[in-house]
Parts: C-alpha cells; structure tokens; sequence
C-alpha cells in the first residue's frame, strides 16, 4: 500500500475515534460523518483506480469503505430517525 493510502486509513480511523468520544455534539458529528463519507468515497475511487492499474482487488480498502458507509448510517440513524 503507498503512502497517501495509509495516510487516508488513518484519517478515517481518527474520525472513527472522533465519532466514538463526542457524541453528544451533534452538530459536530453530523459534520464529521460527512467528512467521513467524503474520505472513504475517494479512498474508494483511490482503489479504484489501483484496481484497474493491478487487477489485483486491494482487500482493506474495500472493508475500510465498507465499515465508513456503516458508520454514515449508523449517525444517520441516530440523529435523524428519532
């Protein structure tokens, strides 16, 4: 995996952690998933492009994208679905 790779899992993993600490700022964390959605739709298109270079299917950023899509409905449910 190169670096800008890694660069982006651990951004999405330190808004995962961002999402689990402040929940109670709404706002904040309706916010930070859209951030979230956004990071994981162009760490997505970024495997994308890898895939179509490699042939090769790059296995943990489809389980990252997987979980960030989780994540975005999980907030979506919380917030909005009362």
């Amino acid at each position: 995996m190169d670096k800008s790779l890694k660069v982006t899992a651990w951004i999405l993993l330190s808004i995962a952690l961002v999402l689990y600490l402040l929940p109670f700022f709404t706002q904040f964390v309706i916010s930070l998933s859209a951030v979230w959605v956004f990071l994981t739709c162009s760490l997505m298109m970024n495997a994308w492009s890898e895939y179509r270079k490699t042939r090769k299917k790059p296995k943990i950023i489809f389980s990252i994208f997987f979980f960030g899509f989780l994540f975005f409905f999980a907030i979506f449910d919380l917030f909005f679905m009362r």
